[in-house]
């Protein structure tokens, strides 16, 4: 389990970033529907409705996968894995704010 991700996708190269981005052109798909569907929200509620949805959703998908994995002594660097990940997306898009 070392899988050592690109975070910059912008132009995916291995088939891991292809599928990264794919996988998050369908969610961004699905969040445009959601705020079509949902006109007479407030900015402020799509977007912290996306926000809280899109955390949850990788809080459970992380979930999902330490219950398939039958190491228990690798769940613990999976997790550090995933937070480092995370805060890899984090600090790109604080990057792209300055």
């Amino acid at each position: 389990m070392k899988y050592q991700p690109k975070f910059k996708i912008t132009d995916p190269k291995t088939k891991e970033e292809k599928l990264i981005c794919e996988l998050t052109k369908d969610l961004h798909e699905v969040q445009k529907a959601f705020v079509r569907l949902n006109q007479s929200c407030t900015n402020n509620e799509i977007f912290i409705t996306l926000r809280d949805a899109s955390l949850g959703f990788a809080g459970q998908t992380i979930t999902g996968l330490l219950e398939l994995m039958l190491d228990n002594s690798e769940k613990f660097f999976f997790l550090k894995e995933c937070q480092d990940i995370f805060n890899c997306y984090i600090q790109q898009a604080s990057e792209n704010i300055k």
